[in-house]
């Protein structure tokens, strides 16, 4: 499948205005819900990024990354089909989860990669061995590891977001689910009887869901950050000092007990008779599915194409592969 946008090559890491981005893919020049229609069926063949009336081009898909988007729809289903055998399980009607259990429950990735990205980062890096050559220094590649994996993660987290973002979107147009976006909040607290610290969670209410973003706000506000998005383009001391005072903000306050530590969440209503029909028919098979799709596309983006092609074979295998045995639902 050849990309008929091939030719825009040369603006990849390029801004331009909206309008010339029309200009040079010929496009006409759209306002509003028209124009949003028309950047989304171009982000099959490219990966763009708008902001205030420009265009950021990051990428032209290849041959085999358009195979993947062509098999998307599978893929979604895939994971839609997990999420419902998750939910035939749960007889409270209503589940609140991250996009980090998402990705574990659903074989997206394996147990060892949240644990790695979040507290084993560096010691993980450190046992990988160090190779040099004439022309391939020890501090280069050093150097790549470091830089590799961060890479690593900030790629995948992004794909596991697109993709469980378009699950439950199809879920809600079947009208087998309601969802909406809330936090979960923890802080580590000293157990008396088990003598050790445990992870503490809540989830916010309405209330406190407000709160949390009137905090974040008024901590973006004062970075000059005034999009989500921005936050990765800060330079790393800043990115960094910026979650901190968010962080210190959140402990402070004792309406959200104090947690320091949040992550994005959805509240997941549903009805008992749609989801059990559903889940009838799913094989669990899918688990093995979703997880080889999700080793494809990150051996094949081109995202990851600055990586050292050794180390990221050896992050898909060691992080994201799961060793899972073929399970039937009866």
């Amino acid at each position: 499948m050849i990309n008929p946008y091939n030719y825009l090559q040369d603006y990849v890491g390029k801004t331009i205005t909206y309008e010339e981005f029309c200009e040079i893919t010929k496009e006409p020049i759209l306002e509003k819900g028209s124009k949003t229609a028309q950047l989304k069926i171009l982000n099959n063949f490219m990966n763009i990024i708008p902001s205030y009336g420009k265009i950021t081009i990051t990428n032209i898909y290849d041959e085999k990354e358009l195979l993947f988007l062509e098999h998307r729809a599978k893929f979604t289903e895939y994971i839609e089909d997990l999420l419902i055998l998750h939910l035939s399980k749960d007889n409270t009607h209503k589940v609140t989860m991250t996009y980090s259990e998402m990705a574990k429950y659903f074989y997206m990735v394996n147990n060892t990669y949240y644990e790695t990205k979040n507290n084993k980062r560096w010691e993980y890096i450190n046992n990988i061995p160090t190779k040099s050559t004439t022309y391939y220094t020890k501090e280069d590649s050093e150097n790549d590891k470091y830089r590799d994996i961060g890479i690593f993660f900030n790629v995948t987290d992004k794909i596991i977001k697109e993709i469980v973002n378009n699950a439950l979107k199809s879920l809600k147009q079947r009208s087998l689910i309601l969802y909406s976006d809330t936090f979960k909040l923890y802080k580590m607290e000293y157990n008396e009887t088990l003598k050790k610290y445990i992870q503490k969670e809540y989830i916010c209410n309405e209330h406190q869901r407000s709160i949390f973003l009137d905090i974040r706000k008024k901590t973006m506000k004062e970075y000059g950050i005034k999009k989500l998005q921005d936050i990765i383009y800060l330079s790393k001391e800043i990115r960094t000092d910026y979650f901190k005072v968010l962080s210190d903000r959140l402990k402070d306050c004792d309406e959200l007990y104090n947690c320091p530590i949040y992550a994005n969440a959805w509240n997941i209503e549903y009805g008992e008779n749609g989801i059990k029909h559903e889940a009838k028919r799913i094989l669990s098979q899918n688990k093995k599915l979703v997880n080889s799709n999700m080793q494809y596309k990150l051996l094949t983006t081109k995202e990851l194409e600055c990586m050292n092609q050794a180390l990221r074979e050896r992050f898909v295998e060691d992080l994201i592969l799961c060793l899972i045995h073929k399970q039937f639902i009866e």
